[in-house]
């Protein structure tokens, strides 16, 4: 139990990580284009050097249509992580 422990520090690093990134992502790509209409500032960009360039007005759609499948994607990434955790767990904490 207590090896089970310390590998354990790892993977929830990794699972925190993982589950910050990808939904904060998908929850930008979604609300991007409505702060957009409300600030008049664009805020999806990439930044090269001093420059920064933005998507044409016509792509917040798809940029939105992104996040949600993203989001659906993560979710089910979520769900098969916690299934191969389970199996992970119950290989070293149940006995026989």
């Amino acid at each position: 139990m207590l090896f089970y422990m310390i590998c354990q520090l790892p993977f929830g690093t990794l699972y925190f990580v993982l589950i910050v990134t990808l939904v904060s992502l998908s929850l930008s790509f979604m609300v991007a284009p409505i702060i957009k209409g409300l600030i008049q500032q664009g805020i999806v960009g990439v930044v090269i050097g001093d420059v920064r360039y933005f998507p044409p007005p016509i792509l917040y759609p798809l940029l939105v249509i992104c996040g949600f499948l993203l989001l659906t994607a993560s979710m089910h990434l979520f769900k098969w992580i916690g299934q191969l955790h389970g199996k992970y767990a119950k290989m070293f904490l149940v006995t026989d």
